[in-house]
């Protein structure tokens, strides 16, 4: 295990390299009493771990910290300080941990133990690597090759959700505290999302950090996913980009299974969930006028009546499929066709037809 240590005073530097030796695995140190020396070997090696001072001169260790994460993201930070008052900053640097001294043997090792644990997703196994599967249309689910992922904790899925949202975006930790946790003070929030960051990375410690990764810089949080990663509604934007063949339209219908994240009660996704609805609505009313063109009404009226059955009727989709459905077997079929749209509006959505809708019925109805 490759360690890189800056502490300014000797005495504690050897006592960090007494307890390395103990160490029941591999050790291959570099120690440096001026932050600027460990700096510059952080520049030209790599290293699984760091083990930092936080009080030094020319250069605070939290400084330091950032400044190596930035060279090298995947090194796991442990602090070593007397002082008990930076452990929100440390931990904002996502650290393992954080050992005030006096320093003790088994607390050092053992922070150095879960550092070696996450060494397989630096360097995963291809047969161990499991393939990320993410479903987030009528509800948000997370698939590895051996089930559904487990969310030790709502928050820790929520928070998930949230950067998953913003996926290759930069999110500022402030913003993530004050819309996960808008009823506590800044400081609770902020120590909540410390803790439920380390939780996130756990729940995903399944999956690479080529698949999935969460970075943290100058304050930001960032939420990486690899192109490999199984994504319905990155696969749904894609499909619908420039000029969609029928095709396409085809399978982005068939991805929408519901609402973005819905049936979670969150309410920061509505803006998102009503742009894919909305996208949605106009693919389906694309496909459906494609086919009437082409002279195959009986297949827009499927696909009209397809999804109104699997996601809350828009208007303008309820009047179309009552428009397809006279065209296609007169008043009878008409009627049916509304009789069955006010059960799924009352049954499954627990709202009578809108008005709207019950005007284009009866203005068909006198035809």
């Amino acid at each position: 295990m490759r360690i890189l240590i800056a502490e300014d005073e000797q005495s504690n530097l050897e006592e960090i390299k007494r307890i390395l030796a103990q160490a029941d695995f591999p050790v291959d140190a570099d120690s440096f009493l001026h932050p600027n020396e460990a700096l510059n070997a952080a520049m030209t090696a790599p290293y699984d771990a760091a083990l930092l001072d936080i009080q030094m001169p020319g250069m605070n260790g939290l400084v330091l910290a950032e400044r190596i994460n930035e060279l090298q993201p995947e090194i796991g930070l442990i602090f070593i300080t007397a002082f008990n008052n930076y452990a929100t900053e440390a931990f904002d640097l996502h650290a393992i941990d954080y050992i005030l001294k006096p320093l003790r043997a088994e607390r050092l090792l053992r922070a150095l133990e879960r550092i070696r644990k996450t060494e397989r997703r630096k360097y995963p196994n291809p047969e161990f690597s499991s393939v990320m599967r993410i479903v987030t249309f009528g509800g948000l689910r997370v698939f590895s090759d051996a089930g559904e992922v487990f969310w030790d904790r709502p928050k820790t899925r929520e928070l998930f959700a949230y950067l998953l949202m913003k996926a290759d975006q930069k999110v500022h930790k402030h913003e993530l505290s004050d819309e996960l946790w808008p009823s506590l003070d800044s400081e609770r929030a902020l120590a909540n999302l410390q803790v439920t960051i380390c939780r996130l990375r756990k729940s995903l410690a399944v999956f690479s950090r080529e698949q999935v990764n969460v970075a943290f810089s100058n304050h930001y949080y960032t939420m990486h996913l690899g192109e490999e990663v199984d994504f319905d509604a990155a696969r749904f934007d894609r499909l619908l980009f420039g000029n969609p063949g029928d095709a396409d339209l085809s399978r982005a219908i068939e991805l929408y299974e519901g609402g973005f994240m819905d049936t979670e009660g969150w309410i920061w996704p509505a803006g998102a969930r009503d742009d894919y609805q909305k996208r949605y609505g106009n693919a389906v009313l694309s496909l459906a006028e494609r086919y009437v063109a082409a002279g195959d009404s009986r297949r827009a009226e499927a696909v009209l009546n397809t999804s109104t059955q699997k996601a809350d009727p828009e208007d303008r989709i309820a009047k179309a499929l009552l428009n397809v459905a006279h065209m296609n077997g007169g008043r009878k079929s008409l009627v049916a066709t509304f009789r069955v749209l006010a059960s799924r509006y009352d049954g499954a959505y627990g709202v009578p037809v809108p008005k709207n809708v019950i005007l284009e019925f009866e203005r068909l109805r006198s035809l």
